[in-house]
């Protein structure tokens, strides 16, 4: 199989966007009420969510999420390409790599009925689960 290679626009950067990230990681690990800042009543609302189970028919949103029962749902741990991104082979040719992603996510779903236990809920109100 060949290695994927990105568009070399996501090439930039990618150092400073990481250091940001871990920063940005570090930063609410240590807590915000360490910076001064206060969760209040959403992220408490939040971690009550996180404490169920969403079960149903899948229906596949993109490479790494899904819908069940009008819930939106972010796979924890998996960060696939998005429908309309493409990638590069080896030998320079370009194929839908998030399309193919959430063909793969969809053929491994059709038809099933699927257990996700909520973790957290991201920034855009979606559960992440596994």
């Amino acid at each position: 199989m060949s290695r994927i290679r990105h568009e070399p626009r996501f090439r930039r950067g990618v150092r400073l966007t990481a250091a940001l990230v871990s920063l940005a990681i570090l930063a609410w690990t240590a807590g915000p009420t360490a910076a001064g800042w206060s969760r209040g009543s959403s992220a408490r609302s939040k971690q009550a969510a996180a404490a169920r189970v969403i079960t149903g028919r899948a229906t596949v949103v993109d490479g790494d999420g899904l819908e069940i029962g009008g819930t939106k749902i972010r796979i924890f741990g998996i960060d696939a390409p998005e429908v309309d991104q493409y990638c590069y082979r080896d030998d320079r040719t370009r194929w839908r790599c998030g399309h193919y992603a959430s063909v793969e996510l969809d053929r491994l779903v059709s038809g099933r009925e699927i257990a996700c236990t909520v973790r957290e809920v991201d920034r855009y109100d979606r559960s992440v689960a596994v």
